[in-house]
């Protein structure tokens, strides 16, 4: 009966190691459960020895099967109790194979026995069983000592895990475990002290006291595999959940074994990517449906959080049956085992197509804005504009008239020709500057990023407002740091932000006497960024005006379309920057714009 309970316990946990391979626990306890089968045979079978020379050679492999029990008490001590000291274990160990030696010995019947003389037979539970008769080994005393120190050894580890900070189920399968196996040792040792040392008129019965702790461990085993069923459909409904949820969120959740090279993906996951059945794919066939231009970055991020350690973030393209391309975005974590080597990587892909194409929707109607900001401002410079043309035009019409004059009298002089050719040159290519100038603050295209240094586009707006200023009476302080570091943007609209902080600038000092309508530019060059300040004379702004400035259609102006500081903060966040107003101490406001180094 112990036998046929063992051996089926045994191979119910035999078969979750086979399974799952990390279940240590379990194999350890299908090796202790087998022993336990095989001393329980033994012992039966020595119980109906007819002859000493067999009930030699049952005892001497009888020690073998107990040894094998002793080893898989501790292995399991260790692995499913997490307790017990090494030292000790290795110890008990190193004693049981002493006593193999001992019991494989010629010069002794078994480790118990020097000789066995006859076998007599006694009665025992109802039957006729076999007992020796001869010369006990002076090495029994050695065994007994094994036995003890185990003792110490599972009443140590039991009270170590309740001395520890342990959940109240550890504490309780210690205390299970523990007693199973204090029994087992007290039972088993003492049947053996009673036989060997005492003499006493009893047969082997040490299986029984495997059996116990034998129980002790199958019950607490059993409970984990109870507790991993109910886990199993928990995971189950919790997955049907996610799977909803990811559905509703158009999610696809997915999950690739780097060993195995197996992904498991959510249905949504599979219908995101066009796969079609129910087999884990590999990163290769996963690959296949990305854009092949888009491959190689894809590679490089998995590379790169496999390293590194760190999230694994990606926005490709994948290629599927459907006639549009489906832009992805995904992002997942590496997750490593105790040695510090990539396992896992768990992550979520979606859809991104319709979110990037409003945002490039998006972006056109801000290029929109910005472009009939940028018209509506040539609007309120065309007089300035026709000021500007006006000189180098009137200068090549009197230059040319004059050059008529002298064909017509005769009076050609080459030297007199060559500087009126000269004029004209130079005014030409002056009208032709202010018409490229034009041409590029109001021409409509995409943003073009280049290394600009800022004291030279300042230089560009200032001669392009030179008129203005010079009509307005304005007195324009320029203070530009030398050796500023250069930036990256688009020339034309930071020449844009320039001329709208400028003129703003000019209009709040218009209604001031000459000699105030004070208006200066700073350059500064300060961590890493790159600074430029405009500040008036004129009154300043209403503090609750500050931040309405630079919302749309707010303005102060009477004829004001209230965009241009709208569209410049737009124009300098894009570029990475940041613009803000403020109120200078007496009169006057400041107007500050910062943008990072072209090293950033």
């Amino acid at each position: 009966m112990i036998a046929a309970s063992c051996l089926t316990l045994a191979a119910v946990h035999l078969l979750v190691w086979l399974k799952d391979r990390s279940a240590k626990a379990n194999g350890i306890f299908a090796i202790t459960a087998l022993s336990t089968a095989a001393v329980a045979w033994f012992e039966l079978a020595l119980m109906r020895a007819d002859t000493p020379e067999l009930y030699e050679t049952l005892h001497r492999w009888g020690h073998l099967a107990a040894a094998v029990f002793i080893f898989g008490l501790i292995g399991f001590t260790w692995t499913f109790l997490q307790a017990g000291r090494r030292w000790l274990g290795w110890v008990i160990v190193g004693l049981r194979l002493v006593i193999l030696s001992l019991n494989f010995s010629p010069w002794n019947a078994s480790f118990n026995w020097k000789s066995i003389e006859r076998l007599e037979t006694i009665q025992f539970l109802g039957e006729s069983v076999s007992m020796p008769v001869g010369i006990h080994s002076t090495w029994s005393s050695l065994g007994d000592v094994t036995i003890i120190m185990l003792l110490v050894f599972v009443i140590d580890a039991t009270a170590s895990v309740l001395r520890r900070e342990s959940t109240r189920t550890e504490r309780k399968r210690a205390v299970v475990v523990g007693l199973g196996m204090i029994a087992c040792v007290v039972i088993a040792g003492g049947s053996s002290i009673l036989m060997h040392s005492l003499s006493a008129p009893i047969t082997y019965l040490i299986s029984a006291g495997f059996m116990m702790v034998v129980l002790a461990m199958g019950y607490e085993l059993s409970n984990d595999l109870v507790k991993a069923s109910q886990l199993t459909r928990d995971l189950q409904e919790s997955e049907r959940r996610n799977d909803l949820a990811a559905k509703a969120a158009n999610l696809g959740l997915w999950m690739w074994d780097v060993n195995k090279d197996v992904i498991w993906a959510t249905n949504s996951a599979r219908q995101l990517y066009g796969l079609t059945g129910s087999a884990p794919g590999s990163l290769e066939r996963f690959l296949q449906v990305v854009h092949p231009d888009d491959v190689l970055s894809v590679r490089q991020a998995i590379e790169r959080a496999l390293s590194d350690g760190g999230d694994f973030e990606a926005d490709y393209r994948i290629v599927t049956s459907a006639p549009q391309e489906k832009w992805v975005h995904a992002q997942g974590q590496v997750e490593f085992d105790g040695h510090g080597t990539p396992v896992l990587l768990r992550g979520v892909s979606i859809d991104v197509t319709e979110k990037r194409e409003s945002r490039l929707q998006l972006g056109r109607l801000q290029q929109e804005i910005v472009h009939v900001s940028r018209v509506s401002l040539m609007g309120e410079l065309s007089a300035s504009l026709a000021h500007e043309l006006n000189q180098p035009l009137t200068a090549i019409m009197a230059n040319t008239q004059a050059a008529q004059r002298f064909i017509a009298n005769n009076q050609v002089d080459l030297d007199e020709f060559r500087e009126i050719l000269k004029d004209i040159v130079s005014d030409t290519t002056r009208a032709s500057d202010v018409i490229r100038n034009v041409h590029t603050l109001v021409k409509k295209g995409e943003r073009e990023m280049s290394p600009l240094h800022l004291n030279e586009v300042v230089a560009q707006v200032v001669q392009f407002l030179h008129c203005d200023i010079v009509g307005r009476n304005i007195t324009l302080n320029l203070d530009l740091a030398k050796n500023l570091p250069s930036i990256t943007g688009d020339r034309t609209q930071i020449q844009q932000v320039l001329i709208n902080l400028l003129l703003n600038a000019f209009d709040a000092v218009g209604a001031n006497p000459v000699p105030q309508r004070q208006v200066s530019l700073v350059t500064v060059g300060e961590n890493e960024a790159v600074y430029i300040r405009v500040q008036d004379t004129g009154l300043g702004i209403e503090p609750e005006h500050l931040e309405s400035l630079f919302q749309p259609f707010f303005t102060t102006k009477v004829s004001g379309m209230g965009m241009g500081l709208t569209v410049s903060r737009s124009i300098v966040e894009a570029h990475g920057g940041r613009l803000w107003a403020e109120n200078l101490p007496g009169s006057g406001a400041r107007l500050s714009l910062t943008l990072p180094v072209a090293s950033r």
